[in-house]
């Protein structure tokens, strides 16, 4: 058994120490202060203590996973990888998911649609370079393939790919044909596009020079 000989008020906005005879405190929210009702004088058992530590532990891990899901779009992959890496179970860190889901603030497929069009009409991304970065952030093949199929211009294939082509010629103007060729080539497929593709942009780009 501990005695809380205070409650202190810390720092950190709406948290306060719990300091027990032994020497020892805790940290934890003013909501789990009044939740417990907890006051100077009273006696906790080391289960009631776990206990409030374990909820403070949900609730930062809750908290962090809401700051992290709403800075930018994340999918539910790396929501968990985040809390893991902060040092929350994965059990926890399976329930800080679950909290920002039900918010609305994590979604596997929001995220698939949003992050489709941006890299296709910033960055100019085929669809093979698509695939392979959403399935490194955790979407698996299904959800992958059906957003490729609503959300990619595969009619705009091939303009993307030249645009794609143009924007890396820029950076290499002072090389031979030959040497731009082979640049080319390489840029286009880490950027996804297929072989049938990449030829066909390179002999178009010939064409004009």
């Amino acid at each position: 058994m501990k005695t809380i000989v205070s409650i202190s008020a810390a720092k950190k906005r709406s948290f306060c120490f719990l300091n027990f005879d032994d020497g020892s405190y805790i940290l934890c929210s003013i909501d789990l202060v009044s939740k417990f009702t907890l006051k100077k004088g009273q006696e906790l058992d080391d289960d009631t203590i776990q206990n409030i530590i374990q909820k403070q532990n949900i609730y930062d891990c809750r908290q962090a996973a809401l700051n992290y899901a709403t800075y930018s779009l994340r999918t539910e992959k790396q929501v968990i990888d985040a809390l893991i890496k902060k040092g929350f179970s994965n059990t926890v860190a399976e329930d800080g998911l679950q909290f920002v889901k039900e918010f609305g603030y994590v979604s596997n497929q929001v995220f698939c649609e949003q992050f489709i069009k941006a890299k296709v009409q910033r960055r100019y991304y085929g669809i093979e370079r698509i695939r392979r970065e959403l399935a490194l952030k955790g979407i698996n093949d299904t959800m992958i393939n059906e957003s490729i199929q609503s959300y990619y211009p595969i009619e705009s294939l091939q303009v993307y790919a030249y645009k794609s082509a143009q924007k890396k010629l820029r950076s290499i103007s002072f090389k031979t044909i030959q040497k731009k060729k082979e640049a080319v080539y390489r840029h286009l497929l880490i950027q996804g596009y297929s072989f049938d593709i990449i030829k066909q942009t390179i002999n178009t780009l010939l064409l004009e020079t």
